[in-house]
């Protein structure tokens, strides 16, 4: 089970998680919450960085300029 959830959260497949030889769920556990904090500490600061780079925009442009951008 953790196998899946290891490779939900990376988007690697689960015959190349075979390929790497026996780990135990557990670490695969221990991966899957590393990867999926790193990559929620980095969406947080990719935001925190858009915001202050659109901080040079009058606040009320701001929300549509981001939207033109990122979306």
């Amino acid at each position: 089970m953790s196998a899946d959830r290891f490779c939900d959260a990376t988007g690697i497949d689960r015959s190349e998680v075979e390929a790497l030889g026996e780990i135990s769920t557990a670490d695969l556990a221990k991966f899957a919450d590393l990867y999926e904090r790193a990559r929620d500490a980095r969406e947080k600061d990719l935001n925190t960085a858009i915001d202050g780079g659109l901080g040079v925009l009058p606040r009320l442009l701001r929300p549509v300029v981001r939207k033109v951008l990122f979306s």
